[in-house]
């Protein structure tokens, strides 16, 4: 049996609860983090307890991070980058462009740009091996270059595309990369050796993003139509097709534990998928323009979008949008997050790379 004093503390926990949610949820919503975050000093331990509360703290906690971000710029580019990728393990970042310089940046010094290559067709694809060591690069030139990230030197290039290649990833094992082109052919080749592995032809016209799921070493693409198709790697043979956009598919992007896929669409919208069921686990609606890059975070729980002068952030797991970047009348280009999460490099048409570092404890 309770007594009346029980009674009285048990009605004003329940009402500080109440109160607080309702506070929280608004300054969720209208993105007012600082005091968001300010409140939680000053809440009781059993309200602090609340499931609740403390989902709403962490929404608090990631939207300040990022709101209070650092906004440095790196040297200017030669040229509008189509491209990005960090170096993982380093603080490295490739980006390739208009102008046709694929170029490595020391993050930590921000020095000139190391020049890879002077290819003088446009690149619109970069990507590193999971250890690091390599680079590879496709463009306009319809080849795709293999690079030694640490020396810039060519290792090998890979012919056979008989169109701009628009995208390219690394096997998760590291023997095989893939090649999406606007051949309407998604070619794997052996990194060993230079040679053709396997081409892929998913008969939807131009190939415009592919990734490979890391823990099933499922090969994903997107280009023309609507839909976006899972290959096995191993066979070729097309395992899944998932079905939900209403216009084609313009970028793709993979979290880091394979669990789910981000896809964009000229629908003006963005779609969260579990892949392991095949099924939408949240829509984002972006109204006023599609979104043309995607990144997931170092432990999946924000995904980054760049679309017109913008660059958003959403909460990975809720679709709730955390904030937005502009910072120039300039259209963003392309988008990578760093290995560890808390930087964001942002490239936009006018040629200035930025850097958005987020106030992390």
């Amino acid at each position: 049996i309770w007594s009346i004093s029980a009674l009285l503390a048990e009605v004003r926990r329940r009402q500080e609860q109440s109160l607080a949610e309702r506070q929280l949820q608004a300054w969720v919503q209208h993105q007012n983090y600082k005091d968001c975050t300010a409140l939680s000093n000053k809440l009781s331990p059993s309200s602090k307890q609340s499931a609740r509360i403390q989902g709403l703290m962490d929404q608090c906690r990631m939207g300040w991070r990022w709101q209070s971000a650092k906004v440095g710029a790196l040297i200017n580019s030669s040229g509008a980058l189509s491209a990005l990728a960090f170096r993982p393990k380093r603080q490295m970042l490739v980006g390739g462009g208009e102008d046709g310089l694929l170029q490595l940046w020391s993050v930590a010094s921000q020095n000139k740009p190391l020049v890879l290559d002077e290819s003088r067709l446009r690149i619109w694809s970069v990507a590193f091996n999971r250890e690091g060591r390599l680079l590879v690069s496709g463009g306009a030139d319809q080849t795709l270059s293999l690079w030694n990230a640490a020396t810039g030197q060519l290792v090998r290039t890979f012919k056979g595309h008989q169109g701009t290649i628009w995208s390219a990833a690394f096997h998760p094992n590291g023997q095989l990369v893939a090649s999406g082109s606007q051949d309407g052919t998604i070619k794997l080749w052996q990194v060993a050796s230079g040679t053709l592995y396997r081409t892929l032809k998913p008969q939807s016209g131009a190939v415009r993003a592919i990734a490979f799921r890391p823990d099933t070493q499922a090969l994903i693409s997107a280009g023309a139509s609507q839909t976006i198709t899972i290959w096995e790697s191993e066979t070729g043979q097309l395992s899944t097709q998932l079905v939900g956009h209403k216009g084609r598919v313009v970028a793709l992007a993979v979290s880091k534990d394979g669990k789910r896929l981000a896809s964009s669409s000229v629908d003006r919208s963005i779609k969260i998928w579990n892949l392991d069921t095949a099924q939408v686990m949240r829509t984002i609606a972006t109204p006023d323009l599609t979104v043309e890059t995607l990144a997931f975070n170092a432990d999946n729980t924000t995904l980054a979008g760049g679309g017109g002068q913008t660059v958003w952030l959403w909460n990975a797991e809720t679709g709730q949008s955390i904030y937005q970047f502009s910072g120039s009348s300039s259209r963003v280009t392309a988008t990578a997050f760093s290995p560890d999460g808390r930087q964001l490099a942002i490239a936009r048409e006018n040629k200035l790379l930025s850097l958005l570092t987020s106030n992390t404890p």
